[in-house]
């Protein structure tokens, strides 16, 4: 079955205004403790979106894509449910040259799970914070604010501020 021709017009409009048009995305998603059951829903969103937005996306749990000329071609990293020590000394410098350089980085999740033990201090600093746990009680939820700058996709829809 064809797309109708409004869905392909829809489509072209979209990809013609998308900032993202042609850019490069690396999504690492190595664990070293807890793996995430939703890793591969994160794969097929983000296969999803560079799809509709025009973007190049790849896929990698290899701490091997962690060189200067490794990342070169890419315009930002996301940490998609990483967790634990998920890259050696030379491939930490090697991402924060990435970042130093102008580009870009999403953590999603347990990204914040990821090299907490304080040996990055660097990448704690990015992030924001470390993960410190889940609470124990079911009925302790942990309530948190959302501050929406620019959303560009409808997948922030109904949280505060969107």
């Amino acid at each position: 079955m064809q797309p109708s021709r409004d869905t392909r017009q829809s489509n072209e409009a979209t990809l013609t205004e998308s900032p993202l048009v042609g850019a490069r995305v690396l999504v690492f998603s190595k664990t070293a403790s807890f793996r995430h059951g939703s890793i591969g829903a994160g794969k097929a969103l983000f296969s999803r979106l560079a799809t509709e937005h025009g973007f190049a996306v790849e896929f990698t749990e290899s701490q091997g894509l962690f060189s200067d000329r490794s990342l070169d071609p890419f315009d930002a990293i996301v940490f998609l449910n990483t967790t634990g020590d998920v890259l050696d000394d030379r491939r930490q410098r090697a991402m924060e040259r990435f970042i130093q350089s102008g580009r870009g980085f999403i953590g999603i999740h347990a990204a914040a799970d990821t090299e907490r033990d304080g040996a990055w201090p660097w990448y704690i600093r990015l992030v924001g914070g470390a993960f410190a746990g889940h609470p124990g009680d079911p009925s302790h939820i942990q309530r948190a604010r959302m501050r929406v700058y620019r959303a560009i996709a409808v997948e922030g829809e109904g949280c505060a501020g969107s």
